[in-house]
């Protein structure tokens, strides 16, 4: 039975797109979600209040229980401007894919840039740097320079990555409220 779980959720991330956006295999989740004492599938997690954002959340099933939540995102950057792929699937930018894992309490639990193709920046795919976002609920609001460490080089990879977390961690927190 455990096989088949993680054939279907290997299955899965295998053939995801994400409406065009996002289209990986991506070893490194599917090792993330084994670490969960039992064996999880992916449903995808829709909001009917906010349509930019219903196919890249998943709820973290097991066989009787939500386990957690897992945001699948894309931020692209022109030169110094950066902000999230929703519904736009222009090719002329440079991007990075990530994955956060939420715990029930929409406490984030680990976060991972997975594939980061922009020209700059990419310090930021620093597991030690990530590590500051840990833990993070939705408060307090996050500062480049105060509560999440500034990255000479990567300002608008920082600040577009920080906005990103703020507000995928609020909109799991509506839409868990909605439910």
């Amino acid at each position: 039975m455990k096989q088949i779980l993680w054939l279907f959720v290997s299955f899965s991330l295998f053939f995801f797109d994400l409406n065009g956006q996002i289209d990986f295999k991506n070893k490194q989740i599917l090792r993330e979600l084994k670490a969960f004492e039992q064996p999880v599938q992916l449903e995808p997690l829709t909001f009917e209040n906010i349509s930019s954002w219903k196919s890249n959340f998943f709820q973290l099933k097991d066989s009787q229980n939500i386990r957690g939540y897992l945001y699948i995102g894309r931020l692209k950057c022109f030169g110094s401007d950066s902000y999230v792929l929703r519904q736009d699937n222009n090719d002329e930018f440079e991007y990075f894919d990530y994955f956060a894992i939420f715990d029930l309490e929409i406490v984030l639990q680990k976060i991972s840039i997975f594939n980061y193709q922009a020209s700059y920046g990419a310090e930021i795919t620093s597991k030690n740097w990530l590590k500051q976002f840990k833990g993070y609920s939705g408060s307090p609001q996050l500062i480049v320079g105060k509560n999440v460490d500034a990255i000479s080089g990567a300002t608008s990879s920082v600040e577009a990555f920080t906005k990103n977390i703020e507000e995928v961690t609020t909109a799991l927190r509506k839409a868990k409220s909605t439910k």
